[in-house]
């Protein structure tokens, strides 16, 4: 494959070029959907709002309710995040 930046000669299974590090559009490999990205921040939201939901009001008790509200609180702000990028990108 020949760089259209330098013009090298680079084997055909490289996603970069060997001399100037320019980088190769792969066929096949995309990004994840705007639209995908925005559902699943949503879906993350709402999943960690419920699961911290459900230790504050006391469904969840002893040893599980600390590890749950945590992975509720993760998947929250993990939520907030991919929101932040889907605005960001648009």
């Amino acid at each position: 494959m020949k760089c259209p930046n330098c013009g090298a000669e680079n084997s055909d299974s490289v996603s970069y070029c060997e001399k100037c590090a320019y980088e190769f559009e792969m066929p096949g490999v995309t990004e994840p959907k705007l639209p995908t990205l925005w559902i699943l921040g949503a879906l993350m939201c709402i999943v960690g709002i419920v699961l911290m939901a459900l230790c504050l009001m006391g469904a969840v008790t002893g040893l599980m309710a600390g590890p749950i509200l945590a992975i509720g609180a993760a998947l929250f702000l993990a939520g907030l995040i991919s929101w932040r990028v889907f605005h960001s990108r648009q």
